[in-house]
């Protein structure tokens, strides 16, 4: 029995989506397998730690780590849980096949093993190994999805939750941008996304100003999102996922395929407004990012499904925050923004890729695909977005 192994982030409804797993019968979804509580967690932690120990803003009180139970340890953590996966493995190994490490390995094989015991399918999330979707993958088998939101969106929560005392998810960012730079394949991609001669310790990079720990943020995801690309099955936008009906049916049909089960994908609610700082921290720096993202792409062969993926991304970002910063700005606006973004990059890879007339034509499936949906937010009242979360 093969498992569903699920890739996101924080802040991007990866905990919704597990409860959409968790719901259904014999499957067995665990949540967050790197996480780094799980190394010391015991019974009595397991059965108190939920979403209503923290200021999580989940939907619904769950107890997050329930179905490791079964692998605890006598002396406390899950069984052959390494603290070093949580962060210090983020990055894959440096081969062509980015393999994972044994103790990674051996971990998971036992996760999945517990499940098929109990007559379940392992599903599996993952909310810090997207640059390892490959090596999980080649050791486990079984289909991949890969979970995203706005960037501008997860960052606004971010800092909201900073404002509220849960610094946690920027730690994270900064730790997750510092696992790149100390990988030896990665690290100059990383560098190009950070200001001349910065200073990439742990303090420093707490240190960049806002501008530079956004378009760092946005490049740390864009490098582990490219690796991931060519090897995900599905990628479900959880933005297009609560405004877009029809969007919701193809992916819901799409995920029903590929478990053999019928998932409820219905009530996601992801948060389409955005403080005005952070809808002119997009304005101030998206050409610095345009410019970056061009560079990234020119300095490695990205294919170009994967050089559309990050191109959506980065669109979504001044979809939903540059054009509706304002009251006198509407829809009009926003889709000339972006359709000049993609007519500019139609016109950048014209004479320097041999797959252009492909990528041109992915590009205008993109802007009948996207456009058209994305500003179903633009009729509905403020009063009925939820708060970001």
């Amino acid at each position: 029995m093969k498992p569903l192994l699920v890739f996101s982030s924080f802040r991007t409804g990866s905990t919704w989506l597990w409860t959409r797993f968790r719901d259904l019968e014999d499957v067995c979804a665990y949540k967050e397998v790197f996480h780094e509580r799980l190394s010391i967690t015991d019974r009595e932690d397991i059965l108190r730690f939920s979403s209503a120990s923290w200021p999580s803003r989940h939907a619904s009180q769950v107890h997050y780590f329930e179905e490791y139970l079964s692998t605890l340890n006598s002396q406390g953590g899950i069984s052959r849980f390494d603290p070093r996966m949580s962060f210090e493995w983020m990055m894959p190994e440096p081969d062509a096949e980015h393999r994972v490490r044994n103790e990674e390995g051996a971990y998971l094989e036992l996760l999945c093993t517990a499940a098929i015991e109990k007559g379940r399918k392992p599903i599996l999330t993952f909310n810090r190994a997207t640059a390892r979707v490959q090596g999980i993958r080649s050791k486990l088998g079984g289909s991949t999805v890969l979970l995203t939101r706005c960037l501008a969106a997860q960052w606004a929560s971010y800092l909201s939750l900073r404002q509220a005392g849960v610094d946690y998810f920027l730690r994270t960012a900064f730790r997750s941008i510092q696992q790149v730079l100390l990988n030896a394949v990665w690290r100059n991609n990383m560098k190009i996304f950070l200001p001349p001669n910065c200073d990439t310790s742990e303090q420093g990079l707490k240190e960049l100003t806002m501008e530079e720990a956004w378009i760092a943020f946005v490049g740390m995801n864009l490098i582990h999102f490219a690796i991931a690309a060519p090897f995900i099955d599905l990628r479900i936008d959880i933005g297009r996922l609560s405004t877009d009906c029809d969007y919701a049916r193809q992916t819901q049909r799409k995920l029903n395929e590929m478990l053999g089960k019928e998932v409820d994908l219905s009530g996601a609610r992801m948060s389409l407004s955005f403080k005005r700082e952070i809808h002119d921290l997009v304005l101030r720096t998206s050409l610095s990012l345009a410019q970056k993202l061009e560079i990234f792409i020119e300095s490695n062969k990205l294919d170009v499904s994967t050089q559309l993926f990050l191109l959506e991304l980065v669109t979504d970002i001044n979809i939903l925050c540059i054009a509706p910063r304002s009251d006198e700005e509407g829809p009009d606006r926003t889709v000339n923004l972006a359709e000049r973004g993609l007519i500019a990059w139609k016109k950048r890879v014209q004479s320097r890729s041999k797959d252009s007339m492909d990528l041109e034509a992915k590009l205008d499936s993109l802007e009948s695909s996207l456009f058209p949906t994305a500003f179903s937010f633009w009729t509905k009242p403020t009063q009925e977005s939820p708060a970001n979360d």
